[in-house]
């Protein structure tokens, strides 16, 4: 029940329980008894393995003892027969010098064999070793040191090759896969039997229900903001490091070391399409937001966005991503010292989540944290769940940002990053990695469903294996038997004979020693093949490791190599790395663009490999999918119905082009001819999210579909039908969606247009079609980020209501609040405020400028607040302040402009507030602000616009409170404020509507509440509003208070 250590101790307990007190007491006061001369207490004492069992009682028990101490002692030397005719103690002697020498331990506390883990053996230190090995003993293998626990190991090893002239194999000395298979593991021993192949053999064929299909892909990597650009750097061989980019460079300690991938616009975030507030926006951890997008994409290239989730799977959706690193609290931590407390980021549990919870995914949700192997091991997690039953479709990511100086200070200090900012996998030259920023992720389902389904397959998971290498020479020492162990695990669970397997994306983070260590796990699998059979790559090579996305980026690359039938070049490998005997290794380093060739009677295949630091191994078999051809029946399905939406106007437009211009592009990957018409239209329609902007053609082939959208991106559309569906939207709300059958495709996309949710699979043509490529969604764009630390000296002189109001303002360029007058009430001035990124400025008050709170302004003009008067109540003036672009700015009362909360401005155009007379309840008159775009207004009163909290506005067209219809029960007058989306408004008291708090509004039609002389109350989670004010209506009747749908 113990762990035996170098210091021991035998007592006689013969007598009992007062014999053992006894010995124990003159052991602890110094008189020390005669040790055991023969029998199993001396054998223990001397180091020998002594069988207790035979001591047991019966029945054995085990009785609570005190816990051992710390540090523990060194082991006593285990048996270790040395090579006849060589000089072990020699050679043990020399080692004991030569790692005295390197790592600056005495001599005389070096014990050859205690193992080196307890001498803190590093990368760094097996280097210096493996050079003094190879001048002074000639052994050229730089595995020595992983593959051996202790010097008197590595003795044996020099000897062998002193033996027989090579460093790997001897009579007495073991290779790795012989040391795999000393452990108590039938797998090992089959291994080492030589049966894996006929094991993998048996059960090829066996498992068609355990195959996973992905058939969702979608990523962003350095460089690459789709896998298909990703695709055009991979052939093109491109180096995709870099610096760290301009406009990401803060001057923070640490940023000269920032070399590596990175993405573009990690900053960048459409949150309204989320249902997430700007201001929530500016404090999500970044990887959150990115994946969000991502995760849109995927569902999209697989043709299931939410409501197919829910309805054809039960929403019953795993998600697991892969993250290791949060960097963005380090920026909230840096603004809390200096003063100015904020809570950026989150925790790494809510990256999925977050997911999950957008989705309305019930199923298993899990962020995975295995170091660098972490979004690999979310794959095999996914994977495992899909079989158990846990979920029926699962998503499975890798998120990794490079956010904060502090991650590469960190590495540079541990020796780990590469010293000319390259990955060489499998190079020569390689002395560490460089990391990247990648997202990825991958939609997966059960082969046999989606076939069933219809989907589109990128591929095929067979099988995956997860392990730890337990204890090794360090903790970040890598074991060739554990990593060889889970690579075999893999290919037998997969049923694959590793024969069949043309390439192997491994994990390669170009280091002098770990590629060796690779190479050596990976011939415990695929030793017994011809040298150079196997082709070997990286894509870190292109775009530096990407860490806990290495996985998925690994991933990505061989689906796509299989999408295209090629093998596309490692970089960096001119020369190879010299401590890996290419010439007698089944692998070959890809080194240039070649056919990958099917193997005969099979589809083809490849492992993927990641390693983490910290001894998680992972590894997954991928085989292609043979993709069915488009059918000549399908030419003739006559007139198709395509229907694209979005949720702004611009959105709509934007999605327009870009599928024009995909339909008119060649190659795979791309709508090849006329026989993919009827599944194009069918993916548009149930393959894409139904938003709020609409779009649908009837069309009789793909030129006239391109000829057609292009004309309607360009504004001269006419013959398309276009509208606006009106009322909130999202997952989870109840729909009832109706029978096209029988009708006219005109008339079935006249309806859709303005909002009925027909049951799209009863349209005829709709069975046997499949899902197709189609662009993804155009997001908008909005700079999401914590506010820069405050300028305090930038402030110091300045007045101390500005002072106050700016506090928390960081400066980014010119800041600055300027007037040609106080502007008081009543004045005539003007109050330019002109804020240059990341700058923020808030308009507050009718008449006077500051900033306040956590507010972003952005100005491509000055942004005049110009008065001819105080313009109270009754006055003739014009309030000049326009949102524009991505930018917010909220309009409070019917004659003053206000900005409060997180609001980001910037001033393009005059956006009037024209006031004919002070527009009182009951009196008539028009406010002309709209919410168009992404922006969201709040309506107050039937004549007044007011906004605040975290509200964004943009001007584009007069957005007239008429009374027109009834809002509900009996009342004459109407708030032509919709609410759309993740929205919700709810009424309150009596008279007029106001926006209070979180609150998004968008103006699309009507919002109808029952009225019984007031404006019923209802608070719909998590928005509030409020009506206050008189009602300038007519009530005939009482009506029952009842809260909006």
């Amino acid at each position: 029940g113990r762990t035996h250590h170098a210091h021991r101790l035998v007592l006689d307990c013969s007598e009992g329980l007062p014999a053992l007190r006894a010995a124990l007491a003159d052991h602890l006061a110094g008189r020390h008894r005669a040790a055991p001369v023969a029998g199993p207490g001396a054998a223990w004492l001397a180091g020998e393995d002594v069988d207790w069992r035979t001591y047991w009682t019966v029945p054995a028990r085990r009785v609570p003892l005190p816990t051992g101490t710390f540090p523990a002692g060194r082991p006593r030397p285990e048996p270790t027969p040395a090579p006849s005719g060589a000089d072990v103690a020699r050679i043990e002697r020399r080692l004991v010098q030569l790692y005295a020498r390197a790592s600056g331990l005495p001599e005389d506390g070096i014990d050859p064999h205690t193992p080196l883990e307890q001498y803190g053996l590093t990368s760094f230190l097996v280097a210096r070793l493996n050079a003094d090995l190879r001048e002074e003993f000639g052994v050229t293998s730089a595995t020595v040191f992983f593959e051996q626990r202790d010097l008197a190991g590595v003795a044996r090893g020099v000897c062998a090759h002193a033996t027989t002239g090579t460093g790997e194999r001897s009579a007495d000395g073991p290779t790795v896969a012989e040391r795999a298979a000393e452990r108590p593991d039938d797998r090992a021993s089959e291994r080492a039997s030589g049966r894996l192949v006929e094991r993998a053999g048996e059960r090829a064929g066996e498992r068609v229900g355990d195959d996973i299909a992905v058939i969702g892909l979608a990523g962003r990597y350095p460089g690459s903001p789709t896998p298909q650009a990703l695709w055009e750097h991979l052939l093109g061989g491109t180096d995709l490091v870099t610096e760290l980019p301009a406009d990401r460079r803060t001057g923070r300690p640490g940023e000269e070391l920032m070399h590596g991938g990175f993405l573009d616009a990690v900053a960048d975030f459409d949150p309204l399409l989320f249902g997430i507030t700007p201001h929530d926006a500016d404090l999500m951890d970044p990887q959150e937001r990115l994946l969000l997008e991502v995760v849109w994409e995927t569902l999209e290239d697989a043709g299931h966005p939410r409501d197919r989730l829910r309805t054809a799977h039960g929403s019953r959706v795993g998600v697991f991503v892969g993250s290791m690193h949060n960097e963005y609290p380090y920026f909230g931590v840096e603004r809390t010292i200096t003063g100015t407390p904020v809570a950026g980021g989150s925790t790494p549990a809510g990256i999925a989540n977050r997911v999950s919870y957008f989705l309305d995914a019930h199923g298993p949700s899990l962020t995975v944290d295995t170091m660098c192997s972490s979004s690999l091991t979310a794959i095999h997690l996914a994977a495992r769940s899909l079989r158990d039953g846990e979920c029926a479709v699962a998503l499975a990511a890798g998120v990794n940002l490079s956010l904060h100086p502090n991650k590469y200070v960190q590495q540079r200090a541990m020796h780990m990053t590469s010293s000319d900012h390259r990955c060489r996998g499998f190079g020569a030259g390689g002395d560490g990695f460089v990391p990247a920023e990648a997202v990825g992720a991958v939609l997966l389902k059960p082969l046999a469903r989606a076939v069933a389904d219809g989907d589109r397959i990128h591929g095929v998971i067979k099988g995956t294996a997860v392990s730890h290498g337990g204890r090794t020479n360090g903790y970040t020492v890598p074991d060739p038997a554990a990593q060889g162990r889970v690579v075999t695990d893999a290919l037998v669970r997969s049923g694959v004979p590793a024969g069949t397997v043309g390439y192997v994306e491994a994990h390669g983070t170009g280091t002098a020693l770990g590629d060796p260590v690779e190479i050596a796990g990976l011939q415990q699998a695929f030793g017994a093949l011809a040298p150079g059979s196997v082709a070997i790559g990286t894509v870190k090579s292109n775009i530096g490791h990407t860490e806990a996305a290495a996985g998925i980026a690994g991933l990505t690359k061989v689906l796509l190599q299989m999408r295209y039938g090629l093998l596309v070049p490692s970089l960096h490998t001119e020369e190879l790395n010299l401590a890996i005997d290419w010439a007698t290794s089944p692998f070959r380093v890809q080194r240039a663009i070649a056919e990958w060739p099917r193997p005969t009677g099979g589809p083809r295949r490849a492992g993927v490999s990641s390693f983490g630091a910290g001894g998680s191994n992972a590894h997954l078999v991928v085989e292609e999918y043979p993709q069915p051809a488009y059918g000549l029946d399908r030419a003739a399905a006559g007139p198709q119905l395509v229907v694209l939406s979005g949720r702004t106007e611009e959105a709509l437009t934007t999605l327009a082009g870009r599928l024009a211009a995909h339909l008119r592009q060649a190659g795979p990957g791309g709508v090849p001819d006329e026989t993919a018409l009827a599944d194009l239209a069918h993916t548009s329609r149930i393959g894409r999210e139904e938003l709020r902007e609409r779009l649908a053609l009837v069309v009789s082939s793909v030129p006239e579909l391109a000829d057609r959208l292009t004309a309607f991106a360009a504004g001269r559309g006419t013959a398309e039908l276009r509208g606006r569906v009106t009322g909130p939207s999202g997952p989870g709300l109840p729909v009832e969606r109706i029978d096209p059958s029988g009708l006219e495709l005109e008339e079935v996309a006249r309806r859709w247009v303005t909002g009925t949710h027909w049951d799209w699979q009863a349209l005829p043509g709709a069975v046997g079609s499949r899902i197709v490529p189609m662009p993804t969604y155009p997001f908008a764009r909005r700079h999401c980020w914590l506010p820069e630390p405050p300028q305090e000296n930038a402030m110091r002189d300045a007045p101390q209501d500005v002072r106050q109001a700016d506090r928390l303002a960081a400066r980014g360029g010119t800041e600055a609040v300027t007037a040609t007058g106080s502007v008081p009430a009543g004045a005539s001035g003007t109050a330019p405020v002109v804020a240059a990124d990341p700058v923020g400025a808030g308009v507050t008050g009718p008449e006077a400028v500051a900033a306040t709170g956590s507010v972003r302004a952005e100005a491509a003009g000055p942004a005049p607040v110009a008065f001819s008067g105080s313009v109270p109540a009754g006055t003739s003036g014009t309030a000049g302040l326009v949102a524009a672009d991505s930018v917010g700015a909220g309009v409070t009362g019917p004659e003053a402009v206000a900005a409060t909360g997180s609001v980001r401005a910037a001033v393009t155009r005059p956006a009037p507030v024209a006031v004919t007379r002070s527009v009182p309840a009951g009196a008539s008159g028009t406010v002309p602000v709209v919410a168009a775009d992404s922006v969201g207004a709040g309506v107050t009163g039937p004549e007044a616009v007011a906004a605040t909290g975290s509200v964004r506005v943009e001007a584009a067209e007069p957005l007239s409170v008429a009374a027109t219809e009834p809002v509900g029960a009996a009342a004459a007058w109407s708030v032509p404020a919709e609410v759309a989306e993740s929205v919700r408004a709810a009424f309150t008291g009596q008279a007029s509507v106001a926006a209070a708090g979180t609150v998004r509004a968008e103006t699309a039609g009507h919002v109808g509440a029952a009225v019984t002389g007031a404006v019923p109350a209802a608070v719909a989670e998590p928005v509030r509003a409020s009506v206050t004010g008189p009602v300038p209506t007519a009530v005939t009747a009482p009506a029952p208070v009842t809260a909006p749908a």
